[in-house]
């Protein structure tokens, strides 16, 4: 890549720390999509703890509450 007449080097080609971007990248993305499933999972056992709705018992008076 080259900016302004500099050569630069792929951020994913260079060594942080002695391991490489690439390593990095694969490192930091497992935590993230750990925490992300982590976190549905925990929002999901919220959810299915609340007791069943009764969404369908009365259509009628639904239908009418959503017109009016």
């Amino acid at each position: 890549m080259c900016l302004g007449g500099i050569m630069m080097e792929h951020p994913l080609d260079v060594t942080y720390a002695g391991i490489k971007g690439y390593y990095l990248l694969l490192v930091l993305g497992g935590i993230s999509i750990a925490f992300f499933m982590y976190q549905v999972q925990k929002a999901t056992r919220l959810v299915l703890l609340g007791a069943p709705d009764k969404r369908f018992d009365s259509w009628g008076k639904r239908l009418k509450e959503t017109l009016t």
